[in-house]
């Protein structure tokens, strides 16, 4: 159920006791319920601009992010068509040393995956993580 954030009804515009020593009731009864209609209306226009107030403060917001990431994309644009082709090699070289080395840490240690045969230097191997570490107490 969603929360009320504004509560619009409609009041008794023309119910109110007539007092005594009026001599014009008619009058009397028109009087009151214009000014009543007019507060009315006054209230839901309060009501209307708050509305307006927030779209308008929600589209701001909108365009500034999404004036932000189009900024984000078009530096993103400009690096890619920096990029040199021939360094792939390096960067493909080092995406495979580091794709297979991962630290996992749990609430007792540290536990170091890694592959055993990885060609070139992978950082911490399984082996050699094994070796360094102290045997349980």
């Amino acid at each position: 159920m969603p929360l009320t954030k504004r509560l619009v009804e409609p009041i008794e515009v023309s119910r109110e006791k007539i007092p005594a020593g009026i001599k014009n009731e008619l009058e009397f009864v028109t009087n009151s319920t214009l000014a009543n209609v007019i507060l009315q209306l006054s209230s839901l226009s309060r009501h209307a601009e708050d509305l307006f107030g927030e779209i308008h403060s929600e589209a701001a917001s909108l365009v500034q992010r999404s004036s932000s990431l189009q900024n984000r994309i078009d530096r993103l644009g400009v690096k890619v068509t920096q990029l040199d082709s021939s360094a792939e090699e390096g960067i493909e070289g080092f995406m495979l040393l580091m794709s297979f080395c991962a630290v996992v840490e749990s609430r007792n240690a540290v536990i170091i995956w890694g592959l055993l045969d990885c060609s070139g230097d992978c950082g911490y191997r399984a082996e050699e993580a094994v070796s360094q570490c102290q045997p349980p107490r």
